[in-house]
């Protein structure tokens, strides 16, 4: 891409969070770009008191006992904020370490993590999200958990949820999955794919499924669908990328999962879908859940 990428990490200090900082290694990003380190302190997972809880409290106990607890309240609040502060740092500097062409900024809040995490996103706008999919931050009240799937729900931007992945060597090639079983959903995929900037011998393998029911398969609009993606394949191989295609008969979700263990992918691309009631697909919400390795959710 022409201009320098800018990337979020929703960040909480824990081994899932750096584990999405050290896969970027892989994750194909630019050797430029500008990176925001989020964190949120969420209080109401420890004892400090929020202000529901202090006007509940003022009608039972007496003026001095309120005011010592608001006093205890500022200060613990002032304490959050601050170790807040100095882990986002912290993760900051594992990202200038891994990616020394970036610019790195931080931003700390309290609140409800995924909805400051949220609204952070849709002020600063970036081109991508991470986040690790799981854990407990350093300090006790710094969560990602299932903050992550609520990103993948309702970000605007594309996310990306490492999920531990599979031991491998620093020399070994990036293995690529990318998942459709549309035809605009297999472009704006290869389209993801392509903006990136990947390592030597990276390998890309687009996995289609016809499930033979969905209007819009790709295996119904055929030659017109082979056309185009032999296309599209012959532009990601003209990028030096080593590029394979496999069809598969069934459901989207299973396929993909099956073959991201089975070829020990690095990451799966699939589009967000839609599901009853909005955010994720059946099949990109089963992949955010139970996938082998990361898994990027492009919109």
């Amino acid at each position: 891409m022409n201009r320098r990428m800018r990337a979020m990490f929703a960040y909480d200090g824990s081994p899932s969070a750096n584990g999405a900082i050290k896969d970027l290694r892989r994750a194909g990003l630019p050797p430029r770009g500008e990176a925001l380190i989020a964190l949120v302190a969420d209080i109401s997972k420890t004892a400090i008191a929020g202000p529901r809880e202090l006007g509940v409290l003022g009608k039972y106990v007496s003026a001095r006992l309120l005011k010592e607890t608001i006093a205890l309240t500022a200060r613990e609040t002032a304490r959050a904020v601050n170790d807040a502060k100095m882990l986002a740092l912290a993760g900051g500097e594992r990202i200038r370490a891994m990616l020394p062409g970036w610019r790195v900024g931080v931003r700390t809040a309290i609140g409800d993590p995924a909805e400051e995490l949220l609204r952070t996103a849709r002020n600063w706008k970036p081109d991508l999200i991470i986040a690790g999919s799981h854990g407990r931050g350093a300090v006790r009240r710094f969560f990602l958990g299932s903050v992550s799937k609520k990103l993948a729900e309702k970000a605007l931007s594309p996310v990306r949820i490492e999920r531990g992945g599979f031991a491998k060597t620093g020399d070994a090639p990036v293995k690529i999955i990318i998942g459709a079983k549309t035809l605009p959903d297999a472009e704006k995929l290869i389209g993801a794919v392509g903006e990136r900037v990947w390592l030597e011998e990276t390998k890309i393998r687009l996995v289609k499924v016809d499930d033979g029911n969905s209007a819009g398969r790709i295996s119904a609009v055929y030659p017109y669908a082979g056309a185009i993606l032999d296309q599209a394949v012959e532009d990601l191989r003209a990028g030096g990328l080593r590029v394979s295609t496999r069809l598969e008969s069934g459901d989207l979700k299973s396929a993909l999962l099956d073959e991201a263990a089975n070829w020990e992918a690095d990451s799966v691309f699939v589009t967000a879908g839609e599901g009853i009631e909005g955010g994720l697909s059946e099949t990109a919400a089963g992949l955010v859940t139970a996938a082998p390795c990361a898994v990027e959710v492009v919109r």
